[in-house]
């Protein structure tokens, strides 16, 4: 499956500020996190964003700026699932097949979401070092859960240059200059 930006949409799940400190890898995280929304923004792909009960998990963290046109949300859902009644009109209104996932917790929120997406018939792609949980190991078999799934799982750096397709598109040397910032140290 590839990911081209014309029948993409990406999905932002509860990168909240409660996790900071409980989730593995955080920061790297988050930098994966706010250089797919930036992606995003300059080649005018919809995103899609959730919070999960922030009145006790606070909102998006401040680092990632959901306040762009492309953004839908922050929708609040008490489901760990983001396909909520209106982030599936959103969808559906959206006409895109190729669903990008990338946030909070790898083997619960995100997991529920592409497994609900699969089962609707969509393309779904998790993006390996955008994704974290408390632990590793729900990390790791959060994973191989939605690889075995049908879910397709790559990086961010991959799928940036997969939506580019080339060096001579236009926003390349833009995109260029993110992927090229000072990146935390990634435990993975």
């Amino acid at each position: 499956m590839k990911v081209n930006r014309e029948e993409c949409i990406f999905l932002l799940c509860d990168v909240q500020e409660s996790f900071r400190a409980v989730a593995t890898n955080f920061d790297a995280t988050v930098f994966a996190c706010n250089l797919l929304m930036k992606t995003a923004a300059i080649l005018n792909i919809p995103v899609i964003v959730t919070e999960q009960y922030p009145k006790g998990l606070k909102h998006t963290v401040s680092e990632i700026n959901i306040k762009t046109s492309n953004v839908h949300g922050p929708y609040e859902k008490g489901l760990f699932s983001m396909i909520t009644e209106e982030v599936e009109k959103v969808l559906v209104a959206s006409s895109r097949k190729t669903v990008v996932i990338f946030g909070l917790e790898t083997h619960v929120c995100v997991q529920q979401t592409a497994l609900d997406l699969i089962e609707k018939g969509y393309k779904v792609l998790v993006v390996a070092d955008a994704v974290t949980s408390r632990t590793l190991f729900d990390r790791k078999f959060g994973l191989k859960r939605m690889m075995a799934s049908g879910v397709q799982v790559s990086t961010s750096e991959s799928i940036l240059m997969e939506l580019l397709k080339s060096k001579d598109a236009k926003e390349f040397k833009q995109i260029s200059q993110l992927i090229k910032e000072n990146r935390p140290v990634s435990k993975y």
